[in-house]
């Protein structure tokens, strides 16, 4: 989460002066309140709690400006966007990808060709829309779901592919500008239940050739596609698939069986949720990061990889082809296709001098995201907030 960019600008604004108060999802064994990199977080565990403790905050405190984030999973975004209307305080949101609303798409894991897949008109940003129906409590909550959006005064996105689909939204002030990067990406972070075992099973197992796979257990995500890949990797090459996720630590039903269906339980190493002592190890053990998903607001794994001078193969799909660009600083394959995507892993494990050019290239891409131009973009755009 250190990488997810609501912390890098947060980061970014304590810094420049600026006092920040971030409001997140609790994960499990986190504390309710610490401060991080000089930002104060509350991950409150019960909703009503947070909404009281964020209202008397705003109500108070006043800040200078409030940024929203995401829906999907934001449960005080609306509260948060509400407060600011009625306080007269600037509310900025950005959402990641557009193509994840559940209430726009028909099929989020798989979007494509998203002119047949989502309904213009099922999102709901105006309150008189709730009762253009008898589903009124599902309207409602689809109503609530989009406030954050609806009210903004600015909606800012972090990849060209949501603008289009913003404008055919009906959306009026929107802007892009770029997700950027510091040098935080893996300096530090928290530890997991049972990194010790996962560093001594990839110490283990990692030999031969391993490739790496981090990502949600999602279809999204296209970890089946890297499964049905690796059969068809030439057996010469000793390929191992490295398997990070988030959420399990314990391999799903439906993992298991593509696995054992496919025959490649010894190229599996599955190592599910990994603290960042694991994730540096792994990136750092492998050949290459494979990043096969369907769709992606933005694709973290591709970045990481660069951070640790890793070449990628990835799916040429929004929004990872907005800064991957085929054989300059990665592959690009067909979304889908395990039998391209074993093709370049092929390719990749066999040419050395290929490999330190994605490299070399990538790492070019990542110091310009993390360049200081890129950032004073977003100082500029939010102005000298105090808090």
């Amino acid at each position: 989460m250190r990488n997810f960019l609501e912390y890098i600008l947060a980061r970014l604004l304590v810094k420049n002066g600026a006092t920040v108060l971030a409001f997140a999802k609790p994960e499990i064994g986190e504390k309710a309140f610490y401060e991080l990199d000089g930002v104060r977080i509350y991950k409150p565990r019960s909703f009503v709690r947070g909404v009281w403790y964020l209202a008397g905050h705003i109500i108070f405190s006043r800040p200078d400006l409030i940024h929203v984030f995401n829906a999907r999973n934001n449960r005080f975004g609306a509260p948060a966007a509400i407060l600011a209307k009625i306080l007269n305080i600037p509310l900025m949101f950005t959402e990641y990808g557009l193509l994840h609303d559940h209430y726009l798409v028909t099929d989020r894991d798989d979007p494509f060709p998203y002119v047949e897949k989502v309904q213009w008109d099922r999102p709901i940003m105006a309150f008189k829309k709730v009762f253009r129906d008898k589903n009124v409590i599902g309207n409602l909550r689809n109503y609530i779901f989009h406030l954050p959006m609806s009210l903004a005064d600015k909606v800012i996105f972090v990849s060209k592919h949501n603008l289009e689909i913003a404008r055919k939204l009906g959306l009026k002030d929107f802007q892009y500008l770029p997700y950027i990067f510091d040098e935080e990406i893996f300096k530090t972070g928290g530890a997991k239940d049972g990194d010790t075992e996962r560093l001594s099973i990839l110490k283990k197992y990692g030999g031969g050739n391993p490739i790496l796979f981090v990502g949600q257990l999602k279809l999204r995500k296209g970890w089946d596609i890297i499964l049905e890949a690796m059969p068809l990797i030439e057996k010469n090459l000793d390929a191992r698939l490295i398997f990070i996720t988030s959420g399990t630590d314990q391999e799903t039903p439906e993992l298991t069986k593509k696995i054992e269906n496919l025959g490649i339980r010894n190229q599996v190493i599955f190592l599910g949720t990994a603290g960042v002592e694991v994730l540096r190890a792994a990136y750092k053990n492998c050949k290459m990061v494979i990043v096969p998903s369907r769709y992606e607001g933005f694709g973290l794994a591709v970045i990481e990889a660069w951070e640790m001078g890793k070449p990628v193969i990835a799916s040429d799909v929004p929004a990872i082809n907005e800064h991957v660009e085929n054989n300059r600083n990665g592959i690009l394959v067909p979304p889908k296709d395990s039998k391209k995507l074993a093709g370049a892993i092929n390719l990749l494990l066999k040419n050395k001098t290929l490999g330190e050019k994605l490299v070399k290239n990538g790492t070019e891409t990542l110091n310009e995201l993390k360049s200081t131009p890129q950032k004073n973009k977003w100082l500029e755009f939010y102005g000298k907030p105090t808090s």
